[in-house]
């Protein structure tokens, strides 16, 4: 029995992501991890698939200065010093025992998993352990392997089960919709000054964006203010103003695509050293799936509107005719120490008692009630006409 030196991936082997896209051409296999893996397929140990003692999984090192990772776990025939012409990705599809229709959950493994530095897709570990968890995870997608957890390094277990439920869960933006940016506004986004308006969501693809405001402050949604100027998906934006006028939020950033490209080689036995079959003839080498990540500008805005508070003024004419009190109504006296009734007296009346003056007080009050609603009634016809 051998030991298989294979750097096992699936539909997306050489992953040119943090490194750049890969060059067009023809690359060599330079080098790469090589951490044991155990599994299955379809209940049947890959060691007896491949006729190995031992499989090894991890990223491949190419001559472009990219990194990969194989395609087919069924195919162990990989060697350092093995040339790759650059195809689309497309062209692998039924190379081999590869699972043709998951090319694009592949794909976005390659692209966010390590050697990825997106800080929302981080791996435990060594880099060897993480390139072999994600290796492993690949395979499950390639070829339907199953990790054994009782022979395979702890650590690279828990990395290959921490992909497989980010597929599941569906957190990749380019599987989920997400490689657009908007900010979602929220039901009013007008207010009188001294208001909070939001909460504004973000919605992105990208890890992080900058936040830029023109007019009003960020605040949260009790009004008080929030620092900084990164915003991530999902966080909810409030703004305030003191002043009438408009506000516009801006986010702005980053966005990481996928840009697929395969490899394939030639049959095995045109390279040096290459393996053959049963019967003599060279073994196709397997292929290896290449993906970069290009980065694209992502951006979204929304408004904000204020207006200036109105406060209303009771008139002191109705049609040009001043309002005034009844004549009967007493001021009090401006000299100190003057009762009303004294005043009453010096204006030439007595002063009202028993149930006539309630009465009398209650018409007073009655008339001015009156004088005010029709006072009300004239602005407001004036200022609709």
């Amino acid at each position: 029995m051998r030991r298989a030196f294979i750097f096992l991936g699936t539909a997306i082997g050489a992953i040119a992501l943090c490194m750049g896209a890969a060059s067009a051409g023809v690359v060599t296999v330079t080098g790469g991890q090589k951490v044991k893996i155990s599994g299955t397929i379809n209940g049947v140990p890959i060691e007896q698939i491949n006729n190995t003692s031992e499989v090894d999984g991890g990223t491949i090192s190419l001559s472009d200065n990219s990194l990969a990772y194989c395609v087919d776990v069924t195919n162990p025939n990989m060697q350092v010093g093995f040339a790759f012409d650059q195809v689309p990705l497309g062209q692998l599809a039924g190379m081999g025992g590869l699972n043709s229709s998951n090319l694009q959950i592949i794909a976005a493994i390659a692209t966010y998993e390590y050697p990825n530095t997106d800080p929302r897709f981080t791996l435990n570990g060594s880099t060897d352990r993480k390139g072999a968890g994600v290796q492993a995870a690949i395979w499950h997608y390639s070829n339907n392997f199953m990790i054994d957890a009782s022979s395979t390094d702890a650590i690279v277990v828990a990395n290959y089960n921490t992909v497989i439920n980010r597929v599941n869960t569906n957190v990749y933006p380019s599987l989920n919709g997400g490689l657009n940016t908007s900010l979602q506004s929220p039901a009013a986004t007008t207010g009188v000054t001294g208001d909070v308006i939001g909460p504004f969501v973000v919605h992105t693809g990208a890890s992080s964006l900058d936040l830029t405001l023109a007019g009003g402050t960020r605040v949260d949604a009790s009004g008080n203010p929030v620092a900084g100027t990164s915003v991530v998906d999902g966080e909810q934006i409030f703004v305030k103003s003191g002043t009438a006028g408009t506000a516009t939020i801006s986010v702005n950033g980053l966005i990481h695509v996928p840009t697929s490209v395969g490899y394939t080689g030639p049959p095995a036995g045109s390279n040096s050293g290459a393996s053959a079959d049963a019967v003599g003839a060279p073994k196709p080498q397997q292929p290896l799936a290449g993906i970069g990540s290009s980065s694209q500008p992502t951006s979204a805005s929304a408004t904000a509107e204020w207006q200036g508070r109105v406060i209303p003024t009771v008139p002191t004419s109705v049609a040009g005719e001043r309002i005034q009190a009844p004549a009967n109504i007493v001021q009090a006296p401006s000299s100190p120490g003057v009762s009303v009734e004294a005043a009453q007296v010096e204006a030439g009346s007595l002063p009202t008692t028993g149930n006539n003056g309630g009465l009398l007080w209650m018409g007073v009050a009655l008339l001015l009630s009156g004088a005010l609603v029709m006072a009300l009634r004239e602005v407001f016809r004036n200022s609709h006409a």
